[in-house]
């Protein structure tokens, strides 16, 4: 999401030209991600094709053919390779929070949501990337994927992101919502409500974020008779739920009837 330009007014139907979203995905990484290149070739140039390559959906090897002065193949990849995971971490915050502070107010409480997202791996495990390949039930032909979790606050009906960063083997659920509390607090947001999605249903999250009182929604698994008992109901109600263990968690169960 991006501010609007002065006296304009935001409508339902209202939209980001193309030209001016490219210029700021442009602006984004020229700002907080810094290429050493010498010569005539320039940093925002292998930026902006980075960025035609993605909004076309097309790889290196392909983008060189289909915009004009673009690097070649073989230039991009030399120079990409100067750029590590750790560096993109680093600034992953600062460059989608490039015009934050004029979508989303400090001190204002939003709603905000984490997900896991995995996208299908074709190739072959190396020990570049080995740690990032996540072994997962079977989709789209393949059992590997990169995966990474995603934290975006919700304003207008709309979705702005404020991190993404990938999910990496032996790291645990709580510590990626921990990370993302800090990139919420340290963007001067306040929490209304958290919510996760199902692949969070942990005793361990569930702990976590009653510990540090931070409220949250997250869908259920129905692993109890007391539990199918309550998210099977034929009205929409609240029940109190005591999750077995020590110490014990008392949760508040809403269900919603399907409707037939």
């Amino acid at each position: 999401m991006v501010p609007q330009t002065r006296g304009s007014t935001c409508t339902q139907g209202s939209s980001l030209r193309p030209n001016r979203c490219f210029d700021l995905a442009v602006a984004a990484l020229d700002q907080h991600l810094s290429l050493p290149i010498q010569g005539s070739l320039t940093q925002t140039t292998v930026f902006r094709t980075l960025i035609g390559m993605a909004a076309m959906q097309q790889s290196i090897h392909s983008i060189s053919s289909l915009l004009e002065r673009s690097p070649c193949e073989t230039s991009l990849r030399y120079h990409l390779a100067k750029v590590s995971m750790d560096d993109l971490e680093a600034v992953n915050t600062a460059i989608l929070g490039h015009t934050l502070s004029s979508v989303l107010i400090p001190g204002k409480a939003y709603t905000f949501a984490i997900d896991f997202t995995n996208d299908p791996y074709y190739g072959s495990v190396i020990p570049e990337n080995e740690g990032y390949i996540i072994r997962s039930q079977l989709k789209k032909s393949t059992n590997d994927f990169y995966s990474y979790v995603t934290v975006y606050a919700i304003t207008r009906n709309r979705q702005v992101t404020l991190a993404v960063y990938p999910v990496t083997k032996g790291t645990s659920k709580v510590a990626y919502i921990a990370r993302y509390l800090d990139v919420i607090s340290a963007a001067g947001l306040t929490i209304e409500a958290l919510c996760l999605d199902r692949e969070f249903y942990a005793r361990k999250v569930i702990a976590f974020l009653t510990i540090v009182k931070v409220p949250f929604i997250l869908p259920v698994r129905k692993h109890s008779r007391a539990m199918k008992w309550l998210v099977n109901g034929r009205r929409a109600r609240f029940d109190e739920y005591t999750m077995r263990g020590k110490p014990a968690l008392h949760l508040t169960i809403g269900s919603v009837p399907k409707v037939m």
